[in-house]
């Protein structure tokens, strides 16, 4: 689904719950105002911002994707936005909403994704760990016993801590986003899965 699926096919407006979503992620906290007024509506925003995957997603070697992103569906957007600069950048990444193909079901596509990935990134923000990513997080668990896979827990705005319950994402140094345009975190993560190729 593209991210003009989000909108209404009728009016070309933007549902409610998708832009209150995207006005939170534009959020400043500095000046406390909602959105920005470089972007007339959602769609010029979304244009700019939310990941759109190229047409070869894979690099031919061993592990076709540089990372592989864990994400709570409810952080899709701030996630998809952070994807789209990691895709800017030339990496190769794996998402479920464009890696998972009619037919395969979802747990043989995420267990072959995280075997090709070199690296995880598990995003938390402040809605913490959704229920079906922590399936995926089991999966990189198994992963890192029996494959060379890095672990990158990654905070998104508004989360200051791993939650105290996540150990095996502890034990991992993680990535702090202080806004979705934060590029040294940006650079960060960058750095740490390119480590892992």
């Amino acid at each position: 689904m593209s991210i003009f699926g989000l909108f209404d096919k009728k009016k070309r407006q933007p549902q409610v719950q998708v832009k209150f979503k995207i006005q939170e992620l534009l959020f400043d906290p500095v000046t406390g105002q909602v959105g920005s007024n470089e972007y007339d509506n959602l769609e010029q925003w979304a244009a700019q911002h939310i990941y759109k995957p190229a047409i070869s997603i894979g690099k031919t070697r061993e592990k076709p994707y540089e990372v592989f992103l864990c994400y709570n569906s409810r952080e899709r957007l701030a996630v998809l936005a952070i994807a789209k600069k990691l895709s800017d950048r030339g990496m190769a990444l794996w998402i479920d909403q464009e890696g998972i193909l009619g037919g395969e079901t979802n747990d043989e596509a995420i267990k072959q994704a995280v075997i090709e990935s070199a690296a995880a990134a598990v995003f938390v923000g402040p809605a913490g760990l959704g229920r079906y990513q922590r399936y995926e997080v089991r999966a990189l668990i198994d992963a890192t016993m029996s494959n060379k896979i890095r672990v990158i827990p990654v905070l998104l705005p508004g989360c200051d801590a791993l939650p105290e319950s996540e150990i095996f994402l502890r034990q991992h140094q993680y990535v702090k986003f202080s806004t979705l345009d934060d590029l040294d975190a940006l650079d960060k993560l960058v750095k740490a899965v390119r480590a892992a190729m």
